[in-house]
This record gives structure tokens, C-alpha cells and sequence, in this order.
């Protein structure tokens, strides 16, 4: 996902830079920094995980980023719908964020057809036997990909 991010930024996979925090973990200090633009007008992906545990003032914070995002920040806000911010996320909707929903993989038949598509998005196609390949090294953590 984050490399699709980097693409439709204009950058390539590579050269743009990605800051990964835990959204619950982080100060709403430690979180304006890093939303904050950079000194040197570089470019960057902020990856803000577990937002669904984030404090009240962080997710204000990450909503007022969302609304009027810094020039040069991508925003990725993973958030799982519930926890205690659980009302950041139909305010990131409301407020125009693109949302994409990851259903959790729950059975063998769904990671065997995410490693599918996973390939078919990258212009690969392969066969039964790759994929299942692909799944018995991976085991259930799809993070791996």
C-alpha cells in the first residue's frame, strides 16, 4: 500500500522517504512535529498506525493534518474503526480523506486470493502453485508481503 502512496505522490517507490509512528504511542507534540513541513521542502509519507488508540489531542491533531495537509506530507492514517478515536475515522471521511478498507483475513481462502491480487496489482500473473508458495512462507502475517 505504502508504495502505491509513494507512486501516486509522483515518486518512486524508493526515493520518498516514509516515517512510520503508532498513532496511540505518540505525544500530540511528537505528532506536529512530524506533520509539521520539512525545513528543506523535502517530501514525505507519514504512516500513523493504530490511530484507533490515539489520545484525544492526537487525533484532533491528525484530523486539523488531514483537513489542511503541510506541502510535500501524504498522510496514511490506518485505523481499524473502533477503539478509543473511534470517531476519527468518519471525521477523516467526512472531511475528504480516500479510504480504502482491509478486511481482516480471517480465512485461508482470503490470504490465498490477497496474494493473488497482491500480484495481479503489480502487472504479474502466476501460477496455483506460486501462490500457495507465497502463503506457506508467509504463514497468516500478510505484512510480510
Amino acid at each position: 500500500m505504502i508504495g502505491a502512496v509513494r507512486t501516486a505522490a509522483g515518486e518512486s517507490a524508493d526515493s520518498l522517504p516514509v516515517d512510520r509512528v503508532r498513532a496511540g504511542d505518540t505525544s500530540a507534540p511528537e505528532l506536529a512535529e512530524l506533520l509539521s513541513p520539512s525545513l528543506f521542502a523535502e517530501d514525505r509519507v507519514i504512516v500513523l498506525e493504530a490511530a484507533a488508540e490515539a489520545g484525544k489531542d492526537a487525533a484532533a491533531l491528525v484530523l486539523d493534518a488531514a483537513q489542511a495537509p503541510p506541502d510535500g506530507i501524504v498522510l496514511v492514517v490506518l485505523h481499524s474503526g473502533g477503539g478509543r478515536a473511534k470517531a476519527l475515522a468518519p471525521a477523516l471521511q467526512k472531511a475528504g480523506a480516500v479510504v480504502h478498507d482491509c478486511a481482516k483475513i480471517t480465512k485461508q481462502g482470503d490470504l490465498v486470493e490477497f496474494v493473488r491480487n497482491e500480484f495481479r496489482t503489480q502487472g504479474v500473473r502466476v501460477s496455483v502453485d506460486v501462490v500457495q508458495a507465497v502463503v506457506e512462507a508467509i504463514g497468516s502475517d500478510v505484512r510480510q508481503l
